[in-house]
């Protein structure tokens, strides 16, 4: 079985069970939707907004405020002032923003313990009807909860009967790791020994007497890396599934390999089982 974990802010188990059968692979396709853009904006164009915390009150002043223009990728920041207010130039000497470019207003805020960490974006169109517009982080689209949940599919893989001193392997696109949360995240990764009878099985870095080995390979890397015992770095900064930033990859490809002790190890009874275990922790600039 696959576990999933979080920080202090969630804590969710799945484990991969090596049990003893072949797999089935998994195919998955994102879809970019185009932009329209229309001629520059000449003069300055004032974005206004308010930013409301998750239970409603005001964002204190003080906040960062990110507005990215999604069309040329231009990104500025302002701060909040009384009762959550923003505003930002994002036309000429700001984003440099054409009409009919989308703007993304984009705010974290960390109000402290016992508090989690609040998150929130919104956007709109840029219009020549009028030289300002609005976007408010308020109502159904104020702050909210951080959340660092993240998924694998398939939960497990039976990796069918396996000689001492032999391996087999999934492909490389086998599991799918999503993040399904609200933030950009960093993944930690660690496996754990094999335990039967009153015996032990132990991860080790290469196989031997009551020695195994799990190893990781990312899409495409052609290589594979050991799962330790201990944490280690998996995958860096997975993006979130965005409804405005559609280019965001909010999910990671990789398969498993485990080789088996040599053949004069103890001997369990019946199939064996160990957990790999994923940590989603923010990524943090």
């Amino acid at each position: 079985m696959i576990t999933k974990s979080g920080n202090t802010f969630t804590n969710k188990h799945l484990s991969i069970i090596i049990a003893w059968i072949i797999i089935i692979a998994l195919s998955f396709s994102l879809q970019n939707i185009a932009s329209v853009e229309a001629g520059n904006i000449p003069g300055a164009y004032w974005l206004y907004g308010y930013i409301d915390q998750w239970n409603g009150t005001d964002v204190p002043s003080g906040v960062t405020v990110t507005a990215t223009n999604t069309n040329n990728s231009t990104i500025g920041t302002t701060t909040t002032g009384a009762q959550g207010a923003f505003f930002i130039n994002v036309g000429a000497g700001g984003l440099e923003s054409s009409y009919n470019d989308q703007i993304v207003i984009n705010c974290s805020y960390v109000p402290g313990s016992p508090y989690n960490d609040q998150t929130g974006e919104n956007a709109t169109l840029i219009s020549s009807a009028k030289p300002w517009a609005w976007c408010n982080l308020t109502g159904g689209t104020k702050m909210e909860n951080v959340s660092l949940s993240i998924n694998v599919t398939p939960w497990a893989w039976n990796a069918g009967t396996i000689d001492y001193n032999d391996s087999n392997a999934t492909s490389d696109t086998y599991f799918n790791l999503t993040n399904q949360g609200n933030v950009i995240v960093n993944i930690k990764i660690h496996g754990e020994n094999i335990t039967f009878n009153g015996d032990t099985w132990y991860l080790n870095s290469s196989t031997g007497v009551n020695g195994f080995t799990v190893a990781y390979q990312n899409e495409s890397a052609g290589s594979w890396t050991n799962i330790n015992y201990t944490n280690h770095s998996f995958v860096t900064d997975l993006e979130y599934d965005s409804d405005y930033f559609l280019s965001y990859t909010h999910w990671h490809l990789f398969g498993l390999n485990l080789t088996m002790p040599w053949e004069n190890s103890d001997k369990p009874s019946g199939s064996q089982s160990f957990n790999v275990t994923l940590w989603a922790i923010k990524a943090y600039g």
